[in-house]
């Protein structure tokens, strides 16, 4: 879309309805569940997001992110159990996401899409920071899904749990949650989007693909 309001508002008309999934999280002890459209992260990017200098984000914008991301660098991770569809795993950075791109400038989960019925889980092993340098390196390369320490998956549902009584943290959507233990699953045709036709002919195309091909 535009980023101009006018220019965005007079195609309004021209988009056509789509029912598409979302994600639903529980916090252990909430009786409600809070929906997310895009993303869920636990661990390593949600302690960046409990830490962000919102003052340098207001002058800088998302570099701000990478600011507090360099600002861990040294700092030792705590790894955390992640159920994916009932099959357990480990990692210090899971990534359930419903969209490819991350932070507006990186594809990450370049599997997924609002289009489909699921999560794409991206996870990253190792309790260092210094550690997710390659990692990042592999994204930016597009070669992630070659990258020892980091696993693809699709999943519907997903639980994260901490070790030991650990406190580790959890962002949607780019906001500070809360802290694990969460479950997430996926709503289907939770919502009505307005989709413009060149964003469905292009995610169309994609979901045919595999998306490593």
């Amino acid at each position: 879309m535009p980023i101009h309001l006018q220019e965005a508002a007079e195609q309004i008309s021209a988009f056509q309805p789509c029912r598409i999934s979302a994600g639903a999280i529980g916090f252990a002890g909430a009786a409600a569940t809070r929906c997310f459209l895009c993303m869920a992260g636990a661990g390593l990017d949600a302690e960046i997001v409990a830490h962000l200098n919102l003052d340098l984000k207001a002058a800088i914008g998302k570099f701000a992110y990478y600011v507090g991301g360099f600002s861990q660098i040294l700092r030792p991770l705590r790894e955390f159990e992640v159920l994916v569809d009932g099959v357990p795993y480990q990692a210090s950075f899971a990534l359930i996401s419903r969209v490819r791109n991350y932070g507006g400038d990186l594809e990450i989960a370049r599997g997924a899409s609002l289009l489909k019925e699921d999560f794409e889980v991206v996870l990253f092993r190792g309790t260092m920071s210094v550690q997710y340098l390659p990692y990042l390196a592999a994204v930016a390369l597009k070669r992630a899904e070659r990258a020892k320490g980091i696993t693809f998956l699709r999943a519907r549902s997903v639980s994260c749990t901490p070790f030991s009584g650990e406190q580790i943290a959890i962002q949607v959507d780019g906001e500070l949650a809360g802290k694990l233990p969460v479950t997430m699953e996926v709503l289907p045709e939770a919502i009505t989007l307005m989709v413009p036709q060149n964003y469905w002919t292009r995610e169309q195309s994609r979901i045919a693909v595999p998306a490593f091909a």
